[in-house]
């Protein structure tokens, strides 16, 4: 079991393909989530999001026949906490299905949770130090300063500022 398996849920079970979009409205209104899977059988099918429904005319139309709302967006079972943190601010959502790479779905994780896990994160309680280098283009390679500054022990993470 990693690490992260332990915050996910399964109470709140996916949608199917057979299910009306008036059944997605009513779990979205009822819950706080953004997003919602869709299963067929236990298979992931896709993600659907209250926006997409709502601009439906037909809310008796079922899921099946309305795959264009569904969109590709999840984590497998098998990645780190960073990614999924990734995962939930590329997709602006605060709930995202869990899948494994045979594409069961196993369950959702929630943004509250891994927001809880980022802020135990060592590195923003230790106290650091914030360098800011600038150099000239025919000066030391990043590559360079990033050997110098991981052989005294400390780590680099970098930004780059084009125009700055």
């Amino acid at each position: 079991m990693t690490d992260i398996e332990i915050y996910r849920l399964k109470e709140v079970k996916p949608l199917r393909l057979e299910d009306k979009l008036e059944k997605a409205i009513q779990l979205f209104e009822d819950s706080h989530y953004s997003h919602f899977a869709v299963v067929n059988k236990g298979a992931y099918e896709g993600t659907v999001s209250y926006e997409q429904i709502e601009e439906r005319s037909d809310l008796s139309t079922k899921i099946g026949d309305a795959r264009s709302i569904l969109n590709p967006v999840y984590v497998l079972n098998t990645m780190d906490w960073f990614d999924v943190l990734q995962v939930f601010a590329m997709n602006n959502c605060n709930a995202l299905p869990v899948i494994d790479k045979g594409k069961s779905y196993l369950g959702y994780y929630e943004f509250e949770d891994f927001l809880s896990l980022f802020r135990q994160t060592p590195f923003l309680h230790e106290n650091g130090m914030t360098l800011v280098i600038s150099k000239g283009l025919n000066e030391y390679s990043f590559s360079e300063i990033a050997q110098i500054i991981e052989s005294n022990n400390a780590t680099l993470f970098w930004s780059l500022c084009l125009g700055c």
